[in-house]
């Protein structure tokens, strides 16, 4: 075989092997959209007292990580405890009161019966003297005074009906607690529920980023003063080329190589795709007036959708910091 012919050979081989390789790498690249622009994300919840006051103690410090329910910072509850105190003096106070009111009930119900033995006695007995007037048994001065005696006893009868009707509406139905009651018992559960939030505390496992407060500070009802990371809502977002979106799907298993480890992986799937990005040729400068900046007609990049990425369980990722980049694969 002469050298013209070996030549000839080597180069189609070496062609044949270039386009295997472009060929390899076009697959790959359709197959497994690859990124390097991915970031470790994570629930930052911000903590804000649900009351106000002055923070009087505070239990942890930057970096600190912490269980749920773990108490972060106290409010002085002297002013909250004396709120408490003073709604179960104002509970004893309104029971005492409708205790008055069933007495007056029942004041009222005698006194209308005694009205209406009263009523019915006068009755008789002026019907008992009408009959010996007719006869003139009686003097005729005897008669009126049974009669007034009588309309008498009709008012006093009257008067007593409307007492226990008002006596009544004041108590109120009996079948349920009384509303004053209920009201009270009420204020008393506001009182013991803010005596409660003094003690503010972490709602996720996770650790502290930032402490913001010191004791001494006034914290304000809704305002934040400390900041924890849920560290069982890790998360990376990756921002792939809307042409590779095609071959990303929900449920698609994915890898993932952080920076600051790169002989590790970490495994995943794909749980959503964007569904909206702002395109860049159309920024708003204002609400109104829309800003055009150049656009190059001979060049038009393809726009980056995020790809929200949930990690698998039981995996080490006590080193994953919320900002942290990494790169991501997806094995369809």
């Amino acid at each position: 075989m002469d050298t013209n012919r070996k030549r000839k050979i080597v180069s189609i081989l070496l062609l044949l092997i270039s386009i295997i390789a472009v060929l390899t790498a076009y697959y790959r690249y359709v197959s497994t959209p690859w990124t390097r622009h991915g970031e470790v994300q994570a629930d930052i919840i911000k903590v804000a007292p649900r009351i106000s006051g002055m923070v009087n103690k505070i239990m942890i410090k930057d970096n600190q990580a912490v269980k749920q329910d773990d108490v972060l910072f106290i409010i002085d509850p002297e002013p909250f405890q004396l709120e408490v105190e003073k709604a179960k003096v104002g509970l004893k106070q309104t029971q005492l009161e409708i205790k008055q009111l069933r007495a007056s009930v029942i004041v009222a119900r005698k006194e209308l019966l005694q009205a209406t033995e009263n009523l019915q006695y006068n009755r008789k007995n002026a019907a008992r003297i009408e009959k010996l007037r007719t006869s003139d048994s009686i003097s005729q001065d005897m008669a009126d005074r049974s009669r007034k005696s009588l309309a008498v006893a009709v008012a006093e009868e009257k008067r007593a009906e409307a007492n226990l009707l008002k006596a009544e509406a004041a108590l109120g139905d009996q079948k349920e607690e009384h509303v004053l009651i209920q009201a009270a018992r009420i204020k008393l559960r506001f009182a013991e529920l803010d005596l409660s939030y003094t003690q503010v505390k972490s709602v996720v496992d996770g650790y502290v980023v930032k402490v913001n407060i010191a004791a001494g500070d006034y914290g304000k009802k809704g305002i934040p003063l400390v900041a924890v990371v849920d560290e069982n809502s890790l998360r990376i977002s990756a921002m792939f080329r809307e042409n590779q979106l095609h071959n990303i799907a929900v449920g698609d298993t994915v890898e993932v190589v952080l920076m600051s480890a790169p002989g590790e992986k970490l495994h995943g799937q794909v749980s959503s795709l964007g569904t909206a990005i702002a395109p860049p040729e159309t920024i708003q400068a204002n609400a109104l007036i829309p800003s055009i900046p150049a656009i190059f007609d001979w060049i038009r990049l393809p726009q980056r959708v995020p790809v929200n990425i949930k990690l698998e369980t039981g995996q080490n990722t006590a080193h994953m910091i919320p900002g942290m980049t990494a790169s991501v694969t997806v094995r369809r």
